[in-house]
C-alpha cells in the first residue's frame, strides 16, 4: 500500500504543497459576475452605437459589441481574480492523510478516504477535485486568459502534487479500470485523467 512506499523512502514521509487558486465556488461566483457585466456591457454596446450612428446596418453594431464585449471582459475578469483575497492552498501529504488548508477552510482527508481523484486540463489551467467519503474539494488553477487565477509556478506545483501521490494512486487506483483517460496525443500530460 502506499504507507509501505512511504515508509521505503524516507523523502516521501511528509510534503508540503503551497500554490494559488481558487475553488470551484469562487470560479462560479466570478463567473456569474462577468456574465452579468458582459450582457451589460454587450447590450449597452449595441445601444450607444445605434444611437450615434441610427442609419448602420443591424449587423455592423452587433460585431462592434461584440469584439469590444471580449476585450473589456479579458481586462474584468483579471481585475476580479486580483480582487479576490487570499488564494493560497496548503496542502500537507503524509503516510495517513492530505491536510488541505484553503481561506479559513480547513480538512484532514484520510488516504483511506480518497473515492476519486481527477486532474483535468492542458498547459495553461488545472481542475484538481478531491473526493473523499464526505468531503469534496475543487481546486482550480490557472494562468490562461480566461483562467487567470495562477501562474505557471503554481501549475507545476500542482502536477508535482500528483506525480508525488503517484504511488498512491497507482497502488490504489490504477488495478481498476481508468475511466475517462484523456488521449495523450491531445493531452500530452502524464498526470491529467480521473482516478476512480
Amino acid at each position: 500500500m502506499y504507507r509501505k512506499t512511504v515508509k521505503d523512502n524516507q523523502e516521501y514521509a511528509a510534503k508540503e504543497f503551497k500554490f494559488q487558486g481558487v475553488d470551484a465556488k469562487t470560479e462560479c461566483k466570478l463567473g456569474l459576475m462577468l456574465l452579468f457585466l458582459t450582457l451589460l456591457i454587450f447590450i449597452s454596446s449595441i445601444y450607444i452605437v445605434s444611437l450615434l450612428i441610427p442609419d448602420i446596418y443591424f449587423l455592423y453594431p452587433v460585431f462592434l459589441a461584440s469584439g469590444l464585449t471580449v476585450v473589456v471582459s479579458i481586462f474584468i475578469l483579471k481585475f476580479l481574480s486580483n480582487a479576490v483575497k487570499n488564494k493560497q492552498w496548503i496542502i500537507h501529504v503524509n503516510n495517513e492523510s492530505l491536510d488541505i488548508s484553503f481561506k479559513n477552510h480547513t480538512c484532514n482527508i484520510p488516504l483511506d478516504d480518497i473515492r476519486i481523484i481527477k486532474n483535468m486540463g492542458n498547459s495553461g489551467f488545472r481542475y484538481l477535485t478531491i473526493t473523499a467519503n464526505n468531503e469534496t474539494i475543487k481546486i482550480r488553477v490557472g494562468n490562461t486568459v480566461l483562467v487567470p487565477f495562477s501562474t505557471a509556478k503554481d501549475i507545476l506545483t500542482v502536477d508535482a502534487l500528483i506525480n508525488y501521490l503517484k504511488p498512491y494512486i497507482n497502488e490504489r487506483f490504477n488495478k481498476k479500470i481508468l475511466k475517462n483517460q484523456i488521449d495523450n496525443n491531445v493531452f500530452p500530460f502524464a498526470s491529467v485523467a480521473n482516478y476512480l
